[in-house]
């Protein structure tokens, strides 16, 4: 056994490298990903405290809870609102095009009856001429 004055007395066998086997289920096909999640994959759901809420479309939604009405409730609702606010300012738009109209027919018959008057009366100026 050779002593060296720098040579260091403990050297440990090198370990065989390893096979690269990655642990990310990134890249898992259809078949490996249904055996490893499952069938089907549902939605993500979170009970706290009496208030059930579920991972809907990149937001937490509160599925119930004792808070009242739950979130697709009020969501519902405030887009019933908002369809009927709409349909509400269509309706007044179309009453007030509807009274334009009317003022205009009414100058228009207004307009008609007093040249109508205009004639008769330059009618009978001509006849009694």
């Amino acid at each position: 056994m050779p002593l060296s004055l720098f040579g260091n007395k403990f050297s440990p066998k090198k370990t065989p490298p390893r096979r690269a086997h990655s642990l990310s289920n990134l890249h898992l096909d259809a078949t490996q990903t249904r055996e490893e999640f499952g069938p089907e994959v549902g939605p993500v759901k979170l009970k706290l405290g009496g208030s059930e809420i579920q991972f809907e479309n990149g937001m937490w939604m509160a599925e119930s809870g004792p808070g009242g009405a739950s979130h697709k409730e009020v969501m519902k609702l405030r887009k019933q609102n908002q369809l009927l606010s709409e349909e509400n300012n269509l309706l007044k738009l179309k009453i007030d095009v509807l009274l334009d109209m009317v003022s205009c027919f009414r100058f228009i018959y207004s307009y008609c009856v007093e040249n109508f008057k205009i004639m008769l009366i330059i009618r009978n100026i001509n006849q009694n001429l």
